[in-house]
């Protein structure tokens, strides 16, 4: 039976060895790179690869903006750093989504080690570059469950594509407030007392932090600071996409492209409406009373803060993906709801990849089989949940245009098969949630960049139904990154060009050519089902049309 577990814990081991039957049997040389014009960074060589590991880039003073490190020494970088604090998922998660997991073999890991002090970046590299090899540079915005060794993981496989295909590329990844597939309080707590703090947005503020760290070491590892490309899936998407927004799209120079896969601009809104999750954060700490919340939150025990912030709704909890924790307009990293800077033309113009697996909500929808098994469950759940402000009338063509028609739900194209524990309502709750997250973000993205007057730079998108035939989740979410031996991201080939080239089109002739999204041809690239994945098709961008247009436009009037 099809499983995501990979998609859950620490991604399988997906790099073959590189050393062939003449390799040296005595242990290599340990590399050393010297930055910050006398500090020896020492890291671990495997075969063709270096790594430079857990380098620390900044400390990070709880609830607050990152502090960039002084370095004092020479730096051993042999090991990871510790993991940032996880929310774990499973303590809110529904009855119906531990029923799942248990009945799928899913598992999701409690890393060990987790500390508050994480912030530090891995460099991989090939053995062969130099601090004159100027390479471009690919650096993970953000992370599945888990933290960056996760991800490491298909750096080496990307880094060891690109040695293949003669395209050499560098992998940098880092730990950051909010390691989790979606925000947590570490990294987004919300509401007035964080704004006049000036620390909203602390996890984007500590990946640009991280960037700013490589614009300015990464040439002493052979890279080029000129040629950044971030890449990112899910939040890691998410959060790309806002670095492109922050400061009114003002990159700073500190990425030159983005590879965004499930992840887009969201309709989010002020920071203020962050202030009900802050409030019953600080209750359930004991910091109601104290004239000082902010500062009380700040010096609660670690572990009187945790179990709160586990206690907090997560992506498998009622609430599904509208979460209590995530991103918002805090007025100086962020300046307005993130689609209207789309709108505005405030956006760092440079080439993109955006695109989306086909089913992106399914997973996120097993935990609400248990509660949306009507209309009346289904339509209060919107009204409630997502669009509390909107009209009768706005709510009512929202049910209608995700009916509980079984042929038009998520997965989609699979009739009347994949209705989880036969709940008629679970593939709608699975469009909608796809949709309003994941896909029309995604739309209203690369549509407003085409028809943008001060964006000139090219974009692509693309659509995976790979693994649409599995059982109730088809194409599910971080299905086109799911890293095994026989499945691993199929869009690496495409990246590591992009990463050289700043076009996703590549040299070697098995791979389809992938046409720009224009606003007259607004093409994409399809990966469709089978087993092996079948060649790459092209189709126009119009799917479900009619509903992405309404729900980016709730989403405008309405944000998060």
């Amino acid at each position: 039976m099809f499983s995501p577990l990979s998609w859950f814990g620490p991604l399988a081991q997906i790099i073959a060895a590189i050393e062939g039957p003449n390799a040296p049997t005595i242990p290599l040389a340990a590399p050393k790179v010297i930055i910050d014009g006398g500090i020896t960074v020492t890291g671990v060589a495997s075969g063709d690869l270096q790594t430079f590991l857990g380098i620390p880039f900044a400390t990070a003073p709880r609830f607050d903006l990152p502090v960039p490190v002084t370095y004092q020494g020479n730096i051993d970088a042999t090991a990871y750093g510790n993991p940032c604090m996880q929310h774990d998922l499973l303590t809110t998660a529904t009855a119906s989504a531990l029923t799942y997991f248990t009945e799928n073999n899913v598992s999701i890991p409690v890393l060990p080690k987790q500390s508050e002090e994480c912030l530090s970046i891995n460099v991989i590299k090939p053995a062969t570059a130099t601090e004159n090899s100027n390479l471009p540079v690919v650096v993970v915005s953000g992370f599945l469950i888990g933290d960056d060794q996760t991800w490491d993981e298909m750096g080496k496989k990307l880094v060891g594509i690109s040695k293949a295909s003669l395209e050499d590329v560098i992998f940098v990844s880092f730990n950051y407030s909010s390691p989790d597939k979606y925000p947590t309080a570490y990294g987004f707590l919300g509401g007035a007392e964080v704004k006049a703090a000036g620390a909203g947005n602390v996890g984007l503020r500590d990946q640009r932090l991280a960037l700013e760290w490589v614009h300015n070491h990464i040439s002493a590892f052979g890279g080029n600071p000129e040629r950044v490309v971030l890449w990112g899936q899910s939040a890691g998407a998410i959060s790309a996409s806002l670095q492109m927004l922050a400061y009114d799209g003002d990159s700073q120079d500190l990425f030159h492209g983005a590879f965004l896969q499930s992840g887009a601009p969201l309709p989010l809104g002020s920071i203020l409406n962050g202030q009900d999750a802050f409030d019953a954060l600080a209750a359930a700490v004991g910091c109601s009373e104290d004239l000082d919340k902010l500062n009380c939150l700040r010096t609660v025990p670690l572990d009187v803060l945790q179990p709160a912030v586990d206690a907090t709704d997560g992506v498998f909890s009622e609430t599904a993906l509208h979460l209590s924790w995530r991103p918002s307009a805090d007025g100086v990293f962020l300046t307005d709801n993130p689609q209207k800077l789309v709108q505005e033309g405030k956006v760092a113009d440079i080439p993109i990849v955006a695109g989306n697996v086909d089913d992106e909500g399914t997973l996120f929808s097993v935990g609400k089989v248990g509660s949306i098994r009507t209309d009346a469950a289904f339509e209060a759940w919107i009204s409630s949940t997502w669009l509390p402000d909107a009209t009768a009338n706005e709510k009512a063509e929202v049910a209608a245009k995700y009916p509980r028609n079984q042929t038009e739900g998520s997965p989609f194209g699979t009739g009347l098969l994949n209705q989880y524990r036969l709940n008629i309502e679970f593939k709608r709750t699975a469009a909608f949630q796809g949709d309003m997250v994941f896909q029309a973000p995604r739309r209203l993205f690369v549509k407003e960049l085409a028809n943008s007057t001060t964006h000139q730079s090219k974009i692509w998108t693309y659509l995976s139904k790979r693994l649409k035939t599995a059982p109730y989740v088809g194409s599910i979410h971080g299905g086109d990154v799911s890293a095994t031996a026989e499945n691993h991201n199929i869009f690496s080939p495409y990246m590591v060009k992009f990463a050289n080239t700043l076009d996703p089109n590549t040299k070697n002739t098995e791979l389809r050519t992938w046409p720009a999204y224009t606003t007259e041809e607004p093409k994409m690239l399809v990966i469709p089902f089978g087993v092996p994945t079948p060649a790459p098709e092209i189709a126009y961008d119009t799917h479900r049309a009619l509903p992405f247009e309404l729900l980016n436009e709730l989403g405008l009037k309405y944000p998060l």
